[in-house]
């Protein structure tokens, strides 16, 4: 059974939703270490391996979830036009 427009719009508007809360999460467990006025360089060399594993995986896995936010905005946007439907996705997903 194939999946409805609606269906589509609306897994790929969450997906987009998902991936952006999850690339926050990453970046955050890449950078923040409440209080600290160390470099970047010094606060990443102090983190546990195990953390600087989990933010690049929640990067890798938010980023696909992000992109997928993209075709959300090709259909929002296609009552405009298809070619600046485009444009704004593919814009969107890089």
């Amino acid at each position: 059974m194939p999946f409805q427009t609606f269906t589509i719009i609306r897994f790929c508007g969450i997906a987009g939703i998902l991936g952006a809360l999850i690339m926050g999460t990453g970046d955050l467990l890449y950078h923040h270490i409440p209080g600290s006025k160390l470099s970047l360089a010094e606060r990443m060399s102090s983190l546990p391996q195990a953390r600087l594993v989990s933010a690049g995986a929640l990067g890798l896995v938010g980023c696909w979830l992000y992109v997928l936010g993209a075709i959300h905005l090709y259909y929002a946007f296609l009552p405009v036009g298809s070619e600046i439907a485009l444009t704004i996705a593919i814009t969107f997903a890089r």
